[in-house]
C-alpha cells in the first residue's frame, strides 16, 4: 500500500515506521534486530526554469556525498534510468554501513540514505532498496 511521507509517497515495508521528528524523513524498522534508519531529503521543483536533472547529475552528487562525508571507497554502484534516474552506491566508514541513492524525476531530487553498523545491513537493505524503488514525487507543478 502506498504511503504519503512528506513531500513524497512510496510503498512502506511490512515492519517500518515513520519516526520522523525534527529533520529529514525518517524510517525505521520495528523489530528488536532493527540496526538502521532510512532518511529523505527532498527538493523539489516549484517554478522557473525546469532543471533537467540527469543520471550523470545524479552520479557527480553521488561521488560529491562519498568525499564531502569522508564515506570512503564506494562499492556496489548502480543506476536506472527507468521510471525514475537513480544513482546508487554503498560505503563502508567507521565501522558503519551507508547506502546513498540519489532519485530524480527530471525536475525533483531525493537523497536517501541508509546508515547502520558494519555487518548489520543484510537484514534490512533489501527492504530499503524495495522501498526507494517505489518513490514516486507528487505531480509537477507549473507557475
Amino acid at each position: 500500500m502506498r504511503s504519503r511521507l512528506g513531500s513524497i509517497t512510496l510503498v512502506v515495508s511490512t515492519g517500518w515506521a515513520d519516526v520522523t521528528e525534527d529533520g529529514p524523513l525518517t524510517l525505521v524498522r520495528q523489530a528488536e534486530d532493527a540496526t538502521g534508519a532510512l532518511q529523505f531529503s527532498v527538493a523539489l521543483y516549484e517554478s522557473g526554469r525546469e532543471p533537467g536533472v540527469t543520471l550523470e547529475h545524479l552520479e557527480e552528487l553521488l561521488r560529491e556525498c562519498g568525499m564531502t562525508h569522508r564515506l570512503g571507497e564506494m562499492f556496489n554502484g548502480q543506476k536506472s534510468d527507468g521510471r525514475l534516474l537513480t544513482a546508487a552506491g554503498s560505503f563502508r566508514s567507521q565501522g558503519s554501513f551507508w547506502r546513498v541513492w540519489y532519485v530524480s524525476d527530471g525536475r525533483n531530487v531525493a537523497l536517501v540514505t541508509y546508515n547502520t553498523s558494519l555487518g548489520s545491513e543484510g537484514r534490512e537493505l533489501a527492504d530499503c532498496e524495495s522501498m526507494v524503488a517505489s518513490l514516486a514525487f507528487p505531480p509537477w507543478r507549473v507557475t
